[in-house]
């Protein structure tokens, strides 16, 4: 055979076999659904998930479908896009938002592995898992160590402001009462009067954060929630009108403009949801895979608004940090 038709011969079948894989039938893909409070699938932690699937070998469109259902800051909504997932049906549901979210899912069914991908506290005290060693059932994932992390946060923002008093808490109901309890607790032992507030939706954000400055208090924290993740722009520029120091549990909220961060990085732990993800659509059930705890923490610091409130931040804070954003 002559080399211009053995060329003519391979691109042909090149060609044939791109044209196989783009047509793969849409029955034989996997389907991964997403079950989220927030908003926009195009944000820093589910780009960082559909990255590392990427790296994994997955195609979308090709070899998965990925079905994306949003509360956008309306829990009320949860329950229906779930009964969604569950009757197209997905193949392993991956949930942001939560042990509330997760919980969600886990009502709507109890065969479909479902991947908790931000579990704000422990998820053995809410009956998700029999315990975070040995899930036992159709539930495993991420823990974001919320609870335990509410000292330190609290303890870094006193050594930023070695007067702070009071203590705003802009908190979800929907969220595990255990974070809540957690920050009390913390407040109390560094005698610090706290004045919390709730915001279970979006719209409840802005009346929530208007009470908190007409109470008085001279610094505040965020608790994790992916609906005030989602609005982190208007959180972060409402508590800049009031000149108020806050802590954030994420570093997304200090790249908004928030004055400081402390806890995990959430588009690592999504990272880590896809790694299961892709063991589970392999074959491996969820009631062998362990509820994994962070890895690495990291402390974000904005020093720009640090002088735009007039604090001259310590040494001992600013040497600790992980990124000082000038």
């Amino acid at each position: 055979m002559r080399r211009r038709e053995w060329v003519a011969l391979l691109g042909g079948a090149t060609a044939a076999w791109s044209f196989a894989a783009r047509a793969q039938p849409e029955a034989s893909r996997k389907k991964i659904g997403i079950l989220t409070s927030a908003g926009s699938p195009q944000n820093s932690v589910f780009l960082a998930f559909t990255k590392k699937l990427r790296e994994l070998g997955y195609v979308e469109g090709r070899t998965i479908t990925t079905e994306f259902r949003s509360a956008h800051g309306d829990i009320s909504r949860l329950n229906d896009l779930a009964s969604e997932l569950v009757g197209i049906p997905v193949d392993v549901i991956v949930t942001d938002g939560g042990v509330s979210v997760a919980s969600v899912a886990k009502r709507a069914t109890s065969t479909i592995p479902i991947v908790m991908a931000t579990a704000g506290s422990d998820p053995g005290s809410s009956g998700l898992v029999q315990s975070l060693a040995r899930p036992g059932g159709n539930v495993t994932g991420f823990t974001l160590l919320s609870a335990a992390l509410s000292t330190k946060r609290l303890e870094l923002l006193r050594e930023i402001l070695p007067k702070m008093n009071s203590l705003g808490v802009l908190w979800s109901p929907a969220d595990s009462p255990l974070l809540f309890a957690a920050t009390e607790q913390a407040a109390n032992a560094l005698g610090v009067a706290i004045d919390p507030v709730e915001a279970p939706n979006r719209q409840d954000i802005p009346l929530a954060l208007d009470k908190l400055v007409r109470s008085g208090v001279s610094s505040m924290i965020v608790l994790p929630n992916a609906v005030f993740w989602n609005e982190r722009k208007v959180i972060v520029e409402l508590v800049a009108a009031h000149s108020l120091p806050t802590i954030y549990p994420e570093r997304e909220y200090v790249d908004a403009g928030g004055l400081v961060s402390y806890g995990p990085s959430v588009s690592e732990i999504f990272r880590r949801a896809a790694v299961y993800v892709d063991r589970i659509l392999k074959g491996s059930k969820p009631a062998d895979l362990p509820v994994q705890e962070p890895t690495t923490f990291e402390m974000i610091i904005n020093q720009k608004t640090a002088r735009s409130l007039g604090l001259a931040l310590p040494v001992s804070v600013l040497s600790r940090a992980d990124e000082v954003i000038e």
